[in-house]
């Protein structure tokens, strides 16, 4: 019985070991999407990258501009907007960042809204914990 609980232990801290890796990808480069992961990929950020985030810009004609995903050096609003204006052209930016891809960089979904969809990551966490619980009990 102790190598089931070890074997799913170890399987659990596998899945939480590359929680701090961030999703990369640029749509100026057309590998990036809103709605989805594909063509974003997974690195681990290089010393002072701490963060992961999630940059939209929104042209005042409600043009899209660039969507990003990428790792950061700080984090100090988790989800701030901001609005610039050069000219007759008025840009909104959208920043979300976290410390954990599964927090904010692996979300689907729109920067500039508060209602985005988390991946599997929380029902995987929640999952191992429920198997552990009733493995133990």
């Amino acid at each position: 019985m102790k190598v089931i609980y070890v074997s799913v232990l170890v399987a659990c801290l596998i899945g939480f070991s590359d929680a701090f890796y961030c999703w990369e990808c640029s749509s100026k480069h057309g590998n990036c999407s809103q709605d989805s992961l594909h063509g974003a990929i997974k690195v681990h950020c290089g010393n002072g990258y701490d963060y992961c985030a999630v940059y939209r810009t929104i042209l005042s004609d409600e043009t899209p501009g660039v969507f990003t995903r990428a790792c950061t050096t700080s984090c100090n609003m988790p989800h701030v907007t901001w609005v610039t204006k050069t000219n007759n052209t008025r840009v909104k930016h959208c920043l979300k960042c976290c410390n954990s891809e599964y927090q904010c960089n692996g979300l689907l979904g729109d920067p500039c809204s508060d209602t985005n969809k988390v991946q599997d990551s929380f029902q995987i966490v929640f999952g191992c914990l429920l198997l552990l619980w009733n493995l133990i009990g």
